[in-house]
């Protein structure tokens, strides 16, 4: 925190967002209505859209979706199953809201960074937790729900910049991150398209591990949001034995690793085709790669090595958790249930990996296609890659039964006493 005092600007601002946060610039060509897909080209913001005929029209009651029109919206609110999220979001921020009055009414100590050392700011932490995580089920919920092609355009990124915003503001103020909140923030940015940011991050919290939770956890919490923040040009193609993959690295974020190389891998395999048959051109061919994100030297990667990496994060994945990869052949069931914690190598863990990270393997067509195919023929698919098991905080029979508590957002509902009625007769609201 720039300040000690919670309600200073710098805290201020993060302890009372706006209700509409600064969205990502990036996203101002991305606006997706989530009633017809259509993609506009307009800003939320209505000093730049002043006039602008094109301007799509924001839900009033959760501001997380945008749609054409009025008859987008109604679509949606039915078939999207909007309704109901809608109506969770509006419920958390408003207990939130409360909640944060309370804690400005309060004459608290200096906190700093460290808002999960006291029961009045704990409760604000699981609720804005709660929160953070009804808005990622926003963009996402639609593409588990779809029973159709897999499509990015099920996505509402909208609402995945504003989940990302609400991770950066708890990484801030509890830089202990006891609630685990930096295992979310990959499979966002993955979810955004920033594959380069994503692996930054990755790297990190494989060099750190569950130290960051230990000792000098300001600077981690610092470090985490700076390469959120920044735009930065990691070496993706660079070989495994460069990170610090271990037997108690968190399974999750070896995952999104796997998905962040084959997705590079697929990428680069395309442009240096390209390159090679129809467009010859370097100069165009090098505006095209950049286009996918790719590295300056993409003529140099040597994509079948990218490959033989994916299958070797997959065969981690598997041997750190042997739940994961089968249940993603139907993982409908497993996003069904709310465990309330988990152990290491645990269903729960699974659970909890499936329903963050797995949607977008689901959402586009080589992805989905290329995991399906591993999984079917994973007896011969697996490439076993040799995982450090020297000793950094626990050894590792500790680690595999150590049980990690963890409030679980998706029952929200019940544990933080939300209306969950399900009035047919309720209308939408006006945006």
């Amino acid at each position: 925190m720039a300040s000690s005092d919670t309600t200073g600007d710098a805290a201020g601002r993060r302890l009372f967002p706006e209700d509409d946060m600064d969205i990502d610039p990036s996203s101002k060509a991305l606006l997706r209505c989530m009633g017809c897909a259509k993609v506009h080209i307009a800003s939320t913001d209505p000093e730049e859209s002043e006039g602008n005929i094109d301007k799509p029209k924001r839900c009033v009651k959760c501001l997380s979706v945008v749609y054409c029109g009025r008859e987008c919206q109604r679509k949606d609110w039915v078939d999207g199953g909007h309704r109901k999220r809608c109506k969770t979001i509006a419920q958390l921020k408003d207990k939130l809201s409360a909640n944060a009055e309370e804690l400005r009414n309060l004459s608290l100590p200096s906190l700093n960074d460290n808002f999960w050392e006291m029961s009045e700011t704990r409760e604000y932490c699981h609720r804005r937790f709660a929160l953070f995580d009804a808005i990622f089920s926003e963009a996402t919920s639609r593409a588990w729900s779809s029973g159709g092609t897999p499509s990015i355009t099920l996505t509402n990124r909208l609402a995945l910049e504003l989940a990302l915003e609400h991770a950066v503001d708890l990484l801030t103020l509890n830089s202990s991150d006891d609630m685990r909140i930096r295992c979310f923030v990959p499979s966002i940015l993955i979810g955004l398209g920033k594959d380069h940011e994503a692996y930054g991050v990755i790297k990190y919290l494989l060099t750190n591990g569950d130290d960051i939770i230990e000792d000098k956890r300001g600077e981690h919490a610092h470090n985490l949001v700076c390469l959120v923040r920044e735009k930065n040009e990691q070496d993706v193609s660079e070989p495994l034995e460069a990170l610090d993959l271990r037997e108690d690295s968190d399974v999750g974020i070896v995952f999104d690793l796997a998905l962040i190389k084959f997705c590079i891998y697929h990428n680069t395999r395309n442009m240096q085709t390209l390159n090679r048959g129809e467009i010859p051109n370097p100069d165009i061919s090098t505006a095209v790669a950049g286009f996918f994100d790719l590295s300056k030297d993409w003529m140099n990667i040597d994509s079948s090595n990218l490959f033989l990496q994916t299958k070797q994060l997959l065969s981690c994945v598997h041997h750190l958790n042997k739940y994961i990869l089968p249940n993603l052949m139907d993982p409908h069931r497993m996003l069904r249930v709310n465990p309330e914690g988990y152990a290491k190598g645990s269903c729960n863990e699974a659970v909890l990996v499936i329903q963050r990270s797995a949607v977008w393997w689901k959402v586009n067509d080589f992805t989905h296609g290329f995991l399906r195919s591993f999984i079917s023929g994973m007896d011969s698919q697996l490439v076993p890659f040799p995982l450090k098991q020297e000793e950094r905080q626990m050894n590792l029979a500790t680690i595999r039964g150590n049980f990690f508590e963890r409030m679980n957002p998706r029952r929200a509902v019940e544990l933080l006493g939300l209306d969950d009625d399900d009035d047919e007769e309720e209308e939408e609201e006006d945006y």
